[in-house]
């Protein structure tokens, strides 16, 4: 990590190599915030809790909080957890109604996943004692984040 006066980035997106690669927004997730932290920044990572990943990493990661949101007309559970991984933070949004199967669900059920992910995440940034000065937001999956911050 850098010192306080450092750039803090947070990239958000739905899949980030080594954990869940699909494309090439793995490639670019999985690279890019190691390349910020070498020139000084403090470069983080948020993505969703796959459940491709829990087998593998979920003994490695540290519970951060735990809350509900309202969405999609009810209550709806959010966990953050913390994983450590080649020198990079990575905070992940653990819920199994939205990524306990599919990493893209397709059709509607896609949209709804990801606009749950963008709403968990701004909630999300206030208690994992990680403010970004940026929010780096990676492809489709992540377009709302914007608009909800700005509202």
């Amino acid at each position: 990590m850098s010192n306080n006066n450092s750039l803090k980035v947070l990239l958000a997106g739905a899949e980030c190599a080594p954990f869940v690669k699909l494309g090439g927004l793995a490639d670019v997730m999985g690279t890019l915030p190691k390349e910020l932290n070498q020139i000084g920044a403090d470069a983080r990572v948020i993505m969703p809790f796959h459940s491709q990943m829990k087998g593998k990493y979920g003994a490695q990661t540290r519970h951060l909080a735990d809350f509900n949101i309202n969405f999609s007309g009810g209550e709806t559970y959010v966990g953050v957890e913390e994983l450590v991984y080649n020198e990079v933070t990575y905070y992940l949004i653990d819920n199994e109604g939205f990524f306990g199967d599919a990493v893209y669900r397709g059709g509607l059920a896609e949209g709804e996943q990801y606009a749950f992910f963008c709403r968990a995440v701004i909630e999300a940034v206030s208690r994992i004692g990680f403010i970004p000065d940026v929010i780096h937001c990676n492809d489709w999956q992540t377009g709302l984040i914007p608009i909800l911050l700005r509202t």
